[in-house]
């Protein structure tokens, strides 16, 4: 039996700069990407009890794809309601991703004192929400049973909306959101007092917002033919590793999603994709987490047949860090083909988003560099840990 101990480790991304005439950034990751060689030989069951084992961080999206594979490459008919919950379940941790960064890792970057008081309030959204769709809270297994709770699945809801705007924003998710404006963003920083808006005037008094820029653009829809091509090939380790999508290195995060809120292009249009444009695009990202799980609460209560999915072994989960991939196959009964590619191989690509808005970092110069570095590393937010060496 795998126990979490006898697995390999996550790995870390080690960055590396050279702060000269001619800066340069070197990127080198340690994560183990070839991890999914454990899946091979096993059944499609005993991988569902393996994969929430292998990661610490987005356990649940890492499981929503790897069942969804694997259901896809039997072609089973999928549950319709037990997928909707699946889903339910990682946006609820993608909101906990997020407000983890917020209460953990910003009181560092902005030198305040954590509110150790918050965090098990947030670490307990996931398992109660969980709790209340599945029996005994076990949403990812092969055998998992649904049960609705529909009392209990508002209530978590509106712990979560409560959580936002008492600690977050100041003001309802809704009020928040209908800013649009760069003066209305900051009228309400200046006159709310929560660490989400101390950080946007601390990064607006340093005059950060416009460092970090990067020329990498959006991961478009990868065509499911074209992408299962690439990720079946006898070359895929190096797609896997280093990934490019139509001749270019992509980015994949919160901010590529929020890009065209009515809240985010104003800093769009004035930064650019620095600093200021993905710290509010995360916040617009949290604070419409709530809405999006009002919406999927109301399919669980439709009725619904069962679906069958077009794309054959391959499943792509939004996750809090960006696009998540998993790739199965099955032949008799066990699996034969197993690749993952996580959005940190996109971001975190030796020649992707992070080099680019380093070096532009670099290159700006600003106060206080090294916390400007990991404000930047922050925002695009690798899944594991990451060492900063400045030369």
């Amino acid at each position: 039996m795998m126990t979490r101990s006898s697995l390999p480790d996550e790995g870390a991304i080690s960055i590396r700069l050279e702060t000269g005439s001619e800066p340069e950034v070197h990127v080198h990751s340690s994560r183990p990407l070839e991890v999914s060689r454990l899946m091979l030989g096993k059944s499609p069951a005993e991988v569902s009890e393996i994969i929430p084992l292998l990661y610490n961080v987005c356990a649940s999206a890492q499981s929503r794809a790897s069942l969804l594979a694997m259901q896809t490459a039997l072609n089973q008919p999928l549950d319709a309601h037990k997928e909707v919950a699946r889903d339910w379940l990682v946006m609820m941790e993608n909101a906990r991703e997020f407000l983890i960064r917020i209460f953990r890792d910003w009181p560092v970057l902005f030198e305040e004192n954590i509110q150790v008081d918050l965090l098990p309030d947030i670490i307990q959204l996931l398992p109660e929400a969980a709790a209340n769709l599945f029996t005994n809270a076990i949403g990812f297994s092969w055998h998992s049973e649904l049960v609705i709770n529909s009392p209990g699945i508002e209530n978590s809801i509106l712990q979560l909306d409560r959580l936002i705007e008492e600690q977050v924003l100041g003001l309802p998710s809704a009020h928040w959101l209908s800013l649009d404006s760069i003066p209305a963003l900051m009228n309400w920083a200046q006159n709310t007092n929560t660490l989400a808006a101390r950080s946007i005037l601390y990064i607006d008094r340093k005059n950060w917002s416009a460092i970090g820029q990067s020329p990498v653009t959006a991961l478009p829809e990868m065509n499911a033919a074209q992408l299962i091509k690439k990720l079946s090939h006898a070359t895929s380790q190096g797609f896997i590793t280093q990934p490019s999508w139509q001749g270019k290195v992509r980015e994949t995060s919160a901010f590529t999603r929020q890009q065209h809120h009515p809240l985010v292009q104003p800093f769009i249009d004035e930064y650019s994709n620095g600093l200021m444009s993905r710290w509010i695009a995360r916040l617009v990202e949290l604070a419409s987490i709530p809405d999006q799980l009002r919406t999927l609460r109301q399919l669980l209560e439709k009725p619904t047949q069962p679906v069958f999915p077009d794309a054959s072994g391959l499943a792509q989960v939004e996750t809090a860090r960006g696009r998540l991939v998993h790739y199965a196959q099955v032949e008799n009964k066990v699996i034969s083909d197993y690749r993952i590619m996580a959005p940190t191989e996109w971001n975190f690509h030796p020649q992707g988003l992070i080099k680019q808005s380093l070096l532009d970092v670099l290159q700006r110069n600003p106060s206080s560099l090294e916390q400007a570095l990991r404000c930047v590393i922050n925002v695009i937010d690798p899944c594991v840990g990451y060492q900063l060496e400045l030369d």
